[in-house]
């Protein structure tokens, strides 16, 4: 049983108005029950016991050792050939990496039993290529758990997952951070859920539907280890944003119109992201302004450019006609989308760019050089006669 520190938001107005920083308008009312958690999650320590034995350690553990990170190593490493081992490097080969494994997680019930309580979504069936696979590895992944007698390494750690959360639960401003997602956005989840992962590199905000609505996580990597102890902290709202961002986008995806040519320029930055499509970028360009609105850090705009979100200050600019009190994020988004279509039409082809026009001049330019020394060479070269 995962241990929780468990707190519902019943507010009350004295509460609300004693908040500092809130608006009135809040979604988190009294007779809204919204479950919000801090914890470390069985689930994902089974995950990181599988990952932390594969090439994944290069890419999404986390790189400095510590007490934690060198106990899991020196007790799973015996079991690096289990199928559960295997299959994990097979997945990632496939790219089935990053977000995809945590979200197969959360769709599962915590182990020994690891049964699928919630359906495997359409997004995890494609970036695993069936559901035959993802049943397999959670076949191999029970497995793990029992040849490992992972309960074990689980029960001799519960002090450290105790202090992990009690910690966290300070650092965290949960209740704040709800607060502001749902006064900006104007639409509720379900529940809000922060799960520690002491060894990730890396944070993640995947979310689970639940009876119509969704349970949305913000699964955080450390941000530092201080005195041996993971301190986490960074990346909160960012995370949970993407499941108020990313649906919506999804759902208007057809009303976009030449988002390839946004992506284009900016391709070699993304992809260095990890950000593979245009609509990973647009969301990426979305959050990242939003997060600068909320928390009023323009200080940040500069950064964000630089790291190749050239759209971004615009897109703040743009953002400022939206407001939560008269239309939800989602109402505003076909908005949204005409500001990005508009961009998309000021995009000229490569060849049409300052940049591009100079190189192609530059070629024709050699090439002329090219043939004219060419004809030189052969003008000058003897005929030699046939006999």
């Amino acid at each position: 049983m995962r241990r929780t520190k468990t707190v519902f938001l019943i507010l009350i107005v004295f509460e609300i108005l004693f908040i500092a920083s809130f608006d009135s308008k809040s979604l988190c009312r009294a007779e809204n029950h919204v479950e919000c958690t801090i914890n470390v999650d069985k689930r994902m320590e089974l995950l990181s016991a599988v990952q932390i034995l594969t090439s994944w350690r290069d890419t999404g553990i986390w790189r400095e050792n510590y007490t934690y990170k060198q106990d899991m190593l020196d007790y799973f490493t015996p079991y690096s050939n289990l199928t559960a081992v295997v299959m994990c490097e097979e997945l990632i080969e496939q790219d089935f990496s990053f977000d995809a494994p945590v979200n197969l997680m959360l769709h599962l019930s915590d182990p020994p039993e690891l049964d699928i309580v919630v359906p495997f979504s359409d997004y995890l069936v494609s970036r695993a290529g069936n559901d035959t696979i993802l049943e397999d590895f959670v076949r191999a992944l029970r497995e793990f758990y029992t040849v490992t007698n992972f309960e074990n390494f689980w029960q001799s750690h519960l002090s450290f997952y105790s202090d992990v959360e009690e910690r966290a639960s300070t650092d965290i401003d949960l209740l704040g951070t709800v607060q502001k997602l749902e006064n900006y956005f104007g639409t509720q989840q379900h529940g809000y859920h922060v799960v520690l992962a002491p060894v990730f590199l890396g944070s993640y905000g995947p979310r689970v539907k639940v009876n119509g609505s969704l349970d949305v996580y913000s699964v955080l990597s450390p941000i530092r280890t201080t005195g041996d102890f993971p301190v986490f902290g960074a990346a909160l709202f960012h995370e949970f944003a993407h499941s108020f961002v990313n649906p919506v986008t999804e759902e208007f995806r057809g009303e976009f119109i030449g988002p390839e040519k946004l992506y284009e320029p900016i391709a070699t930055e993304m992809n260095s992201l990890e950000y593979d499509d245009w609509e990973t970028m647009i969301n990426e360009h979305l959050l990242r302004a939003i997060e600068v609105i909320v928390y009023n850090q323009t200080i940040e705009i500069t950064y964000h450019e630089q790291l190749g979100f050239i759209y971004i200050r615009p897109l703040i600019s743009f953002l400022s006609e939206y407001d939560s009190s008269n239309e939800t994020f989602r109402e505003f988004y076909p908005q949204i989308v005409d500001f990005f279509n508009e961009l998309a039409t000021q995009q000229k082809p490569f060849y049409e760019t300052p940049l591009g026009m100079a190189i192609i001049s530059a070629a024709i330019v050699v090439t002329i050089i090219a043939i004219y020394m060419l004809l030189r060479i052969r003008k000058k070269a003897p005929v030699t006669s046939q006999k």
